[in-house]
């Protein structure tokens, strides 16, 4: 049970990320980045004072913010951000005692494969609802671009360029943007997380990310399987994205952490890790690698193999 003092608090948490998501939605331009943390207190909330406090907060946060009365805002808000923080928040504080007599919390490898699920559900989901069609996307984004053009006193000499460049946005369009919502998922996860041991008290101990992440080799199969549809059956083509992105997503995250585990002791990790994720953020070209590491590693156990090279995380007071 919750107690009324945890209560305010998730209530709080659910507020500020209303107003975060609100302003995101409502201020184009900077203000808009803040979309990326929304679901940031709602992760503080569960990791802080437990999973009810955590679904307290997200339903807060989706109602508030569709308070202007549109269906659509709460559901992007509440499917898509604060709603999977709650779960994976939840599935984080899940634990059991073993026959030893110890403490096993949920495995971090099965709350990745969750959360990856639930996001590509999530917008599986919204696309049936909101009837994603690529044509019509794509004429969107080629209306868009003219406009874009027009502004900056260009004149449009290629329409055909154009048109083709549009639907290939529109068809990539979903194995774009549910992953992106996925790798933002998992960051804030990990922003709340500190914050919630240095802030509060967060009953799990301090994982070893580069050690111990995963996933189960469904991933790989759902992967396989959604590549397969995409190609073979135009009619669920862009679901069958989905669920590729999502599931590459995943699988590219474990990869930065095979990164992570074999740079450890290094002189240079700092640099290593520092010019990967720069690329990364930059050209995105380092992301098929990390899916090629990562399928390796879930096929091959790599890190298994040399299991003494990172150190085990020495939980204290400050970081339990």
């Amino acid at each position: 049970m919750i107690n009324s003092k945890n209560l305010l608090f998730a209530v709080i948490a659910g507020l500020a990320s209303a107003v975060l998501a609100a302003l995101a939605l409502t201020r184009p331009g900077l203000l808009t980045m803040l979309i990326y943390v929304a679901s940031v207190p709602v992760f503080f909330a569960s990791f802080a004072w437990g999973s009810i406090a955590g679904i307290i907060a997200a339903i807060v946060a989706a109602l508030a913010t569709g308070m202007a009365g549109q269906i659509q805002v709460v559901a992007i808000v509440g499917l898509t951000i604060v709603g999977p923080a709650a779960y994976a928040g939840h599935l984080a504080g899940l634990s059991r005692e073993g026959e030893d007599g110890k403490k096993y919390w949920f495995p971090l490898s099965e709350i990745l494969f969750r959360l990856a699920l639930v996001v590509a559900a999530v917008y599986i989901g919204l696309g049936l609802w909101a009837g994603y069609d690529v044509e019509q996307v794509a004429s969107q984004i080629e209306h868009m671009m003219v406009q874009v053009l027009a502004a900056s006193g260009d004149a449009v000499t290629n329409e055909e360029q154009i048109k083709e460049n549009s639907l290939l946005y529109a068809t990539m369009l979903p194995m774009v943007v549910p992953p992106f919502s996925l790798a933002v998922l998992v960051w804030n996860m990990n922003i709340a997380a500190r914050m919630a041991r240095k802030r509060a008290k967060f009953a799990r101990p301090k994982d070893n990310i580069a050690a111990d992440s995963g996933l189960p080799r469904t991933a790989l199969m759902l992967f396989a399987a959604g590549l397969v549809v995409a190609l073979l059956v135009p009619s669920l083509q862009s679901m069958a994205l989905v669920v590729v992105g999502t599931m590459a997503m995943a699988i590219s995250m474990i990869g930065m952490a095979v990164m992570h585990y074999y740079t450890w002791g290094l002189r240079a990790r700092s640099q290593i890790l520092f010019f990967a994720y720069v690329l990364t953020a930059t050209t995105s070209i380092p992301m098929v690698l990390f899916l090629i590491v990562g399928m390796v590693e879930l096929l091959f156990f790599l890190r298994a193999r040399d299991p003494n090279r990172m150190p085990p995380v020495i939980n204290t007071p400050n970081n339990t």
